[in-house]
């Protein structure tokens, strides 16, 4: 009698579970809301008070779920809010082979100086880029080894 009634706990405990994490939503909607867009500039009139580059953010992974690229990354701070920016220069596009190659840079605001390690996912709305009409498009992120390739 008593392994029914453990087995009917741990039941109605899982099954309370999954309707907690249905209610949460999928993965991917709190991907689309939390997607901004990439900044747009020319990297010959970047104006770094505007869009300020710190050496200590990297990016250690990337991912992309739709129109959503997702920056993993890593910065020193914990006592003020950040905010980071994917910035783009479309103006100096480089192309090899039927792939088109776009400069890339992340602005982060860094003024914190916490020393608490922070990881972030920065979501970029990449949608416009899609736009270009361009068979492949690829970022070389300033900073980031790996090679981003973009599919739309």
């Amino acid at each position: 009698m008593r392994n029914i009634i453990l087995y009917l706990f741990c039941l109605v405990l899982i099954s309370s579970c999954t309707d907690e994490f249905n209610s949460i939503g999928s993965n991917e909607d709190k991907v689309l809301s939390d997607c901004i867009p990439y900044v747009e500039v020319a990297f010959s009139d970047i104006d770094f008070l505007a869009f300020p580059i710190d050496e200590g953010t990297t990016i250690l992974s990337h991912a992309q779920e739709g129109d959503c690229l997702i920056l993993n990354t890593q910065f020193s701070g914990g006592c003020e809010e950040h905010t980071l920016q994917l910035l783009v220069d479309v103006n100096s596009q480089s192309s090899i082979n039927s792939s088109t190659i776009f400069p890339a840079k992340l602005s982060h605001n860094n003024t914190d100086n916490c020393e608490a390690l922070i990881a972030f996912q920065a979501f970029v709305d990449i949608s416009a880029l899609g736009n270009l009409n361009f068979e492949f498009i690829t970022l070389a992120i300033e900073g980031y080894d790996k090679v981003v390739q973009l599919n739309f």
